[in-house]
């Protein structure tokens, strides 16, 4: 039978109803997303008090290994000109050694990602047609999502499961919630920067 809230209920042979069977798709579907807006909102406020572009990298990248599970997860950004995507910072085995990669216009995951202006996903990575890594480098999946502010488009977040495991939309969610307050930490760095950097010429 049904309980309230069109939860199963389950009734004994004389009748008395027994617990419920537990909750429903719609609870769930609506726990899983206070828990990704809170999770993100941990994330926001741990970035308030970074002090550089690194330090958000670092502070970024560190989530998500520990709170979404990811293998390896990586923060490329748009240099000054917008034509190339360079890594800043990666942790763990798949992009520890990366940092300084570049990607140029149009080569890559990441521009896809920004091209598109929404997540890409690739089960193996290598077998996506805009992969621009090594041959046989690539066969574990990987998401790529882009970072904004403002509307500005200013790199992507990038993470990778191990080789054989799926990415589902659940993990594509919580991914594109962490990567909502990136953009604007970014920016906050790099104003608080130059605001410094022009305070110290005024006064040199």
């Amino acid at each position: 039978g049904r309980g309230k809230a069109g939860r199963p209920v389950w009734r004994t042979s004389s009748g008395a109803v027994g617990l419920p069977a537990g909750p429903t798709l719609a609870e769930q579907e609506h726990g899983a997303r206070a828990a990704t807006a809170a999770m993100a909102q941990r994330l926001r406020l741990e970035l308030r008090s970074s002090v550089d572009v690194d330090d958000v990298a670092r502070r970024v990248l560190g989530f998500c290994r520990r709170e979404l599970g990811l293998q390896s997860a990586a923060l490329a950004l748009l240099d000054e000109r917008g034509q190339q995507l360079v890594m800043v910072a990666g942790q763990g085995p798949l992009v520890v050694d990366r940092r300084g990669d570049q990607r140029p216009f149009g080569q890559g995951l990441g521009w896809a990602a920004l091209e598109a202006g929404a997540p890409v996903v690739a089960p193996v990575a290598e077998e996506h047609p805009r992969y621009a890594g090594q041959p046989g480098a690539g066969r574990h999946p990987v998401v790529v999502i882009p970072i904004t502010a403002g509307g500005t488009a200013l790199g992507v977040l990038v993470g990778h499961r191990p080789q054989g495991e799926a990415i589902g939309p659940f993990v594509v969610r919580q991914l594109e919630a962490v990567a909502a307050p990136i953009g604007p930490a970014i920016r906050q760095v790099r104003r608080r920067s130059s605001g410094g950097a022009s305070t110290r010429r005024a006064t040199a």
